[in-house]
């Protein structure tokens, strides 16, 4: 007997106006064919709840070992439209960094985020392992205010400074401890060129962009839990609706 058999439901379809979902690809070069587990898996649970799907480059340079290739804005695509799959509306996170500045200073006069000098050796070793705060956290909204700006206007160097979420120096996951956010990176971008110096990092510019694009729905492996927790953390800091991961 043939039988038709489906994936799993999505949870809470019900809590959401539409399901809505990304694809979030880093434009390293074209997709392969692990990125298409991701690929199909989002186009399937769009096309079965008749969502929308957005198709989001995610070409941030907080990482100095993940290279921009700019034939990638057009491989992706290509590859995408050889699987069929239909999106909606295209996003790239390098048009969004002013969008990130501006929760940067929020959280930072919220007194959620603060500004580290702190060497990075020093800090995973004698803050990060061991729980302690370093001196850092502890900065007033106005000095922080002022070394952002000073991140922002090349007085401080690249690696000598960058953006501390407060996800809590106690948390019994030491990975999960006073996570950064935002770093220097004077690495020249593709499309945007050198107008940027700080960029968000991934776990980050997601917390935002997963509200700010009415996402609903987040399929990920089992290797990004944790930037899943710091999403959570800010989704809870703004009072936002938590999308279903």
């Amino acid at each position: 007997i043939d039988e038709k058999k489906e994936l799993p439901e999505l949870s809470n379809v019900d809590k959401w106006k539409k399901v809505v979902m990304r694809l979030a690809p880093f434009p390293s070069g074209p997709l392969h064919i692990g990125n298409a587990r991701m690929v199909v898996l989002n186009d399937y649970y769009v096309k079965r709840y008749d969502g929308e799907l957005i198709l989001v480059f995610d070409d941030t340079i907080g990482s100095t070992e993940k290279i921009v290739e700019p034939e990638a804005f057009d491989l992706i695509p290509e590859g995408l439209d050889y699987l069929g799959v239909k999106y909606d509306k295209t996003i790239y996170k390098s048009d969004r960094l002013e969008l990130f500045y501006k929760y940067a200073v929020d959280l930072i006069k919220k007194g959620e985020a603060y500004i580290c000098d702190c060497d990075a050796g020093v800090w995973r070793n004698e803050h990060k392992i061991k729980g302690i705060p370093c001196a850092c956290r502890s900065l007033t909204v106005a000095t922080n205010l002022d070394l952002w700006e000073k991140m922002l206007d090349g007085t401080i160097e690249e690696k000598k400074a960058a953006v501390r979420l407060k996800t809590g120096m106690d948390n019994p996951d030491p990975a999960m401890r006073d996570h950064v956010i935002l770093r220097i990176s004077e690495t020249e971008h593709p499309r945007v060129g050198s107008k940027y110096r700080v960029w968000p990092l991934l776990e980050y510019s997601w917390g935002i962009d997963d509200h700010e694009l009415g996402i609903s729905h987040i399929i990920r492996g089992k290797d990004l839990v944790k930037e899943g927790k710091i999403e959570q953390h800010i989704w809870s800091l703004y009072d936002w609706p938590h999308p279903e991961l």
